[in-house]
This record gives structure tokens, sequence and C-alpha cells, in this order.
């Protein structure tokens, strides 16, 4: 499986391959398996089973919590380092084969963050390790050298974090950015008018809750109540809907974000800070795209990806604009934004999708902290608290 995978991608993984490879037939296969996704499944289960035992190994040598964390990053980066196909079928080829995949690929980071602890806020702690990891994707897909040859920059930008206690961000502050405005926070995106928005807000609701291989395009359009003729003048298919939504809606959180944090911040950073709390209303006041985006299941896949590097890019482009004095690198900036996404997809999948109003401190956190140059972390962060939750 991992040598298909990392020479073709999911995709092209067969039964028959799987067996020829393996020197056995199809009937033996279908002993131990159900399926190419079940034999996928147990592989991606292995790979995390082997990085925790890297992780059990070093944890029993660290001294305090920095320690911990230099430790556990660089244990992850060798046992990625040391086996390539293993690190890619985890990180970017297990995502393609569905939710059941991603699930079991956020659970296993949920195990791993355990390592990170210490005194790190949760969060935090699976922020981290979503920078860390999406460093990591892209240096793959890039196939730019050893993966430990990032060691040394991610332990320094994971280090910028280690001073925060989880009390500074656990209670819950009511998102200033939108309430500048005087808008209903609780709102969700406006969806536009005409065929093309009812398509794709069509899409989204169908991509929230029901299994790829279950959306049709009679289905999309029967859900936007329009005939397919109109579906095939705009799309080609399923993904390419299903892609054009995700890009959309994406593409307007982004925007509805860094419009409260321009309009409202008081300072560079104060800015990022409204904007991390506008991406947390915007999110808890949609669930259907919450779940369509963030929380990998049931009509996952490899474009889901796409939008989160749409996502992740966006915002490091929030963090450049807003911090450009900070003299942070390129790696920083992408870690710091893809470590708000994750802490994202933890509350989603976790099911506290709509109190993310409660992560605001901790999203702005994450997207500040290696660039404010302040002993804490905090420096402007000290977020208003508020008495009014963004759900009842």
């Amino acid at each position: 499986m991992i040598e298909i995978v990392a020479e073709q991608g999911y995709d092209a993984v067969t039964v028959r391959e799987l067996a020829r490879r393996s020197g056995v037939s199809t009937r033996a296969f279908y002993r131990h398996y159900s399926g190419k996704e079940e034999c996928l499944l147990r592989v991606q289960h292995l790979v995390h089973k082997r990085i925790l035992g890297r992780l059990e190994l070093a944890d029993a040598r660290v001294v305090d919590d920095a320690d911990r964390l230099r430790s556990t990053i660089a244990a992850i980066l060798d046992e990625w380092d040391r086996d390539l196909p293993a690190a890619h079928l985890a990180l970017i080829d297990s995502y393609a084969a569905g939710g059941a995949a991603w699930k079991q690929a956020w659970q296993a980071s949920r195990s791993i963050e355990r390592y990170l602890g210490g005194t790190l806020p949760p969060l935090v702690a699976s922020g981290i390790l979503s920078g860390v990891s999406w460093v990591v994707r892209l240096h793959l897909v890039s196939q730019e050298g050893h993966i430990a040859s990032l060691g040394d920059e991610l332990v320094r930008w994971a280090l910028s974090y280690q001073d925060c206690s989880a009390a500074q961000l656990t209670e819950p502050n009511r998102s200033l950015a939108l309430e500048d405005q005087g808008q209903d926070l609780a709102r969700p995106f406006p969806e536009g008018s005409g065929d093309l928005a009812a398509f794709l807000a069509a899409a989204v609701r169908l991509g929230a809750e029901e299994d790829r291989e279950s959306i049709t395009v009679g289905g999309i359009a029967a859900a936007a109540g329009l005939p397919r003729r109109g579906f095939y003048l705009r799309f080609q298919g399923v993904e390419d809907c299903l892609d054009a939504a995700l890009e959309a809606r994406a593409g307007q959180l982004i925007a509805l974000a860094e419009q409260a944090g321009n309009e409202h911040g008081k300072t560079p950073t104060d800015a990022v800070r409204r904007t991390a709390a506008a991406l947390c209303d915007q999110v808890a006041a949609d669930p259907n795209f919450a779940r369509f985006c963030f929380d990998g299941g049931p009509a996952a896949g490899a474009w889901r990806v796409r939008c989160h590097q749409r996502l992740i890019d966006a915002v490091a482009g929030v963090i450049d604009r807003c911090t450009s004095s900070s003299g942070a690198g390129n790696l920083v900036t992408t870690a710091s934004a893809a470590a708000l996404w994750g802490a994202l997809q933890n509350e989603v999948m976790a099911g506290r999708g709509a109190r993310l109003f409660e992560a605001a401190p901790a999203c702005a956190y994450l997207l500040l902290a290696p660039h404010t140059g302040e002993p804490d972390g905090l420096g402007e962060l000290e977020v208003e608290r508020g008495e009014h939750a963004l759900i009842a």
C-alpha cells in the first residue's frame, strides 16, 4: 500500500495491484480486508503507532516543558524523515481516502499532542502539531530535502508559545470584530442570489451531510431546485462544484474577517486579533460550512485539502501585512497560519463549532505569539471580556 500510494497516489490503488505486489491472491487479501480503504486505514494506524512509540521513548528522557517540545518535534521529524513514503501517506494521501481516514488522523493527532503537553493549553498544543504537520507536508510536496532540516526553526517557532498558561486563554470573550459593526453575530454567510449561488449553497449543505460517493449531479440540482442542464453550464462535475463551493465560502470567510480587522483594529496586532475573532464568529455562525470545510468527513477528499491550503495562505497573508516589522520568516508565518486552522478544525471535529467564540483568544495567540517579540507572547493580546455568548 505504501509503495503504490507513494508512486501513484491513493486513487490509483486497486486490490488487484495490492495483491500482485504482495505476492498473494486477491482472495487472500479479502480474508484480511474488506477493500482498499480498510487496508489504508490499517497502514495509517501502524504509521501513527510507530510515531507514538518514538514519542514514548523520547518522553522518558525529558527534563522540563521546553525540553519536551524539542524532543517531541525532533522525534516526529526524525520518524517521518526515516520513511518518506509513510510520511507522504500519513500527511497527504490518506486524506484522499475519505472521512474515515480523516477522522483517524485527527484522533491520532490528539494522542500525539499529549506528548507536547506540559503546561500548554490544549488548543495551543493542537495548533503547534498542526503547524509542524503542515510545514512538513509542504516540504514533502516540494521535495526540498531532509525533513529533519526543518527541526531547528520549527522548535524555535514552537517555543514561542511555551510561556502561556491555560488560564490566560480559556475565558470566553465576545468577538469584537463583528460587534463593532453592529452585526448579528449568529447570522450565517449570505448565500447570494441566482442559479450559481443556489448550486454552491446546495453543494455546501450536501457536503456537510453526505458521503462523497452519495453526492451526485442530480442530488445537487435537486437540492438547489434547478435543472441539471444548468449545473453543466457551470461545472464539469461534482468535484468541480464542491471545489467551487469551498473556494467561494472560504474566500468570503477571509474577506469578512480581514474587513473586521482592517476597519476596527487599533494597532497591527489588534487587527490580527480581530481578524481571528471574526474567523471564529463566521465559522460558528454557519454549521454547514464548518462541517463541510473543517470536520473532515463525511465528504472528505483531496479537494478539501486544497481549501485548507487557500485558507492557510490567506491567513498567512494577514499575518505578513500586520506584522511586517517582526522579521519572522516564511516558515514561521505559514506554521502560525496552519496552527490557527488546526485549532479551528479541532474545535469543529470535537463538536464545539457553535462555541468557537471561546477559542478566539487562543486563535489570536496562535497567530501573533511568534511575531510580537513579547516575552510571554501576549503583548496586546489581552482580550476584552464580555458577558454575552455568540450562540445561545
